[in-house]
C-alpha cells in the first residue's frame, strides 16, 4: 500500500486508481486483523490498527472517494473497536466534517465540526472548525444553532482568538441585518463592535459599522 501511494504522488492519470489500491489495501488488513477478530470477540492481532485505518481513509480521500473515506473513519470513532479515544479517532472528527463539506451535505458538516469542537475544544484547528460550523449553520438557515456555537466560540476563544471571535461576532450580526431583524442586528452588532473594532480585520470594522448605521 505504501508503495502505491508512493506511486500516486508522482501524479498523472492513474493517481486516483493508485490511491484506491493503496485504500483498499489498508482497509483489508485493518479488517483482517483488527475488525474481523474483534467482531468475533477476539483480540486484533496486529499493532495500531488505528494507523492502519487513517491511512486508508486518507488513501481514500486522495481517490476522491469521499463516502468511502468518511466510512472508513467510522470504524475509528466506533467504542466497540476500542480506537475511539486515539489521536486517530479525534483528528477523524475534523476530518468527517471537511469531507461532508466537500460533498455539500453541509448539515453534516456542520455537526461533525460542532462534535469535534465541543469535545475536543484545546485541540488543533477546534476553533477553525466551529467557525466553520457558525458559517454552515447561517447558510443552512438554521439560526438556533448558529446563536449556539456563536455563544460557544466566545465563551472557549473570545480571549485566546480575538480576531476570529470578532469575524464570528459580525458574521451573525450580518445574518440578521441580511433577515432585517433589525432589533437582533442592533443587539448583536452593538454588543460586538468594541471587539470588532479592536481584533477584526479594517474591511470588517467598516463593514460592521455601516451594518449597525
Amino acid at each position: 500500500a505504501d508503495g502505491r501511494i508512493k506511486d500516486a504522488g508522482q501524479g498523472g492519470p492513474q493517481a486516483l486508481r493508485k490511491y484506491e489500491e493503496a485504500g483498499n489495501m489498508y482497509l483489508a488488513l485493518a479488517k483482517k486483523c483488527a475488525v474481523e477478530p474483534i467482531d468475533a470477540g477476539q483480540a486484533a492481532t496486529c499493532a495500531k490498527p488505528e494507523e492502519i485505518l487513517w491511512n486508508a481513509a486518507e488513501a481514500f480521500q486522495s481517490a476522491r472517494l469521499v463516502v468511502k473515506s468518511i466510512q472508513t473513519r467510522q470504524y475509528l470513532l466506533n467504542p466497540k473497536y476500542k480506537m475511539d479515544q486515539t489521536d486517530f479517532a479525534r483528528r477523524s472528527m475534523y476530518k468527517i466534517g471537511g469531507n461532508y463539506q466537500a460533498i455539500a451535505v453541509y448539515d453534516q458538516a456542520a455537526e461533525w465540526y460542532e462534535r469535534y469542537a465541543k469535545a475536543y475544544p484545546s485541540a488543533d484547528k477546534a476553533d477553525a472548525a466551529l467557525s466553520d460550523a457558525v458559517v454552515l449553520r447561517l447558510g443552512l438557515g438554521q439560526e438556533k444553532e448558529a446563536i449556539e456555537d456563536t455563544d460557544f466560540f466566545l465563551k472557549t476563544y473570545g480571549s485566546k482568538k480575538p480576531a476570529q471571535t470578532a469575524q464570528v461576532a459580525f458574521a451573525i450580526g450580518a445574518h440578521y441585518v441580511e433577515r432585517e431583524d433589525w432589533d437582533m442586528a442592533r443587539k448583536r452588532l452593538s454588543g460586538a463592535m468594541k471587539m470588532i473594532d479592536a481584533n477584526a480585520t479594517l474591511d470588517v470594522q467598516v463593514q460592521a459599522h455601516a451594518l449597525l448605521g
